[in-house]
């Protein structure tokens, strides 16, 4: 996630010996950390400490935001409990194949789009204006009258964009219709989707189509796993044996309004047979989680002005 600080909604907080950093973003009295520290991982904990250690000194309290369960232990060793947001889907892209039976689907699609006269094509920045006003127009056109929400997600501003490739899929006129950012995971291998537009009027299969055109070409790059996003709250929260704390704050998180739905997402990319990782929050034991929950969902739908303030 370190590439959403091209966003300018979040600071940054490095180590002492400058070999780990955070991004964080203050709400209140609470600063919510956005996902795991990046860096060496011999100086996470080193991270973690001194950024307590300035927290505590102005009085903040701490908030990690979609961290993995990867260094669970770091925060648990902190005093954290957890709740898990959802679960983040991950393509391995030297299995992927349209073939077979259970792939019959996102085949006929793929190849009606090609039939049809569909083009995919992907631009590195820096970009020409004439691309950045096309998508925008698609962009515009997807939003409607919702509004991009921020922090955690990618959103259409162009100096944010100028800084990763942009794939398009245009008709047979040669419109771009449909567009999807790619987010840089700084990791050999790795590459992650970010915004996914298009235009209201476009056929159905459309993202498909430009999914699958996107795999193979970052199989032909050498990536080896393509991360597709997070289902928020996949079946979290829901169970009978659940606690009251973890439906109140389910229920919060399905009110921010993102513009997906949850459960159409987690339907959507399980097509591709991903594997599914664990996404959670961590937060401190004498905090109650859906008060933590309504202070992370107000700087998701607000931090888009802390990005105009910062410019």
């Amino acid at each position: 996630m370190s590439h959403l600080g091209f966003l300018l909604d979040k600071r940054f907080f490095f180590s002492s010996d400058d070999k780990a950093m955070l991004q964080f973003a203050r709400s209140g009295k609470r600063l919510i950390v956005l996902g795991d520290p990046a860096g060496d991982t011999a100086s996470f904990l080193k991270l973690l400490i001194e950024f307590h250690r300035e927290a505590d000194l102005y009085g903040y309290q701490c908030v990690f935001y979609q961290i993995s369960g990867h260094y669970m232990m770091l925060y648990h060793d902190l005093g954290y409990r957890f709740f898990k947001m959802g679960e983040e889907a991950v393509v391995p892209l030297d299995t992927f194949t349209l073939s077979g039976k259970n792939m019959s689907g996102l085949r006929a699609t793929f190849n009606r789009f090609a039939r049809e006269g569909y083009t995919f094509a992907l631009s590195e920045p820096p970009h020409e204006t004439q691309l950045l006003e096309a998508v925008k127009e698609v962009s515009d056109a997807w939003l409607g009258k919702k509004k991009e929400l921020g922090f955690s997600l990618g959103r259409f501003d162009e100096g944010y964009l100028s800084q990763a490739p942009i794939a398009t899929l245009s008709n047979k006129e040669g419109k771009i219709v449909a567009f999807m950012s790619l987010m840089p995971v700084y990791e050999d291998g790795w590459l992650s989707v970010d915004l996914m537009h298009y235009s209201p009027d476009s056929p159905s299969g459309i993202m498909d189509a430009t999914f699958i055109h996107l795999f193979r070409w970052a199989k032909e790059k050498g990536y080896h796993y393509f991360n597709i996003g997070i289902a928020p709250l996949s079946n979290v929260g829901y169970a009978q044996q659940a606690f009251l704390s973890e439906r109140i704050a389910a229920t919060i998180v399905n009110n921010i309004r993102y513009i997906y739905s949850f459960k159409g997402l987690r339907k959507f990319k399980n097509k591709y047979h991903p594997i599914w990782e664990g996404k959670y929050l961590a937060y401190r034991k004498n905090r109650p989680l859906p008060g933590t929950m309504l202070i992370v969902a107000h700087l998701i739908r607000h931090s888009h002005k802390k990005a105009a303030e910062a410019k």
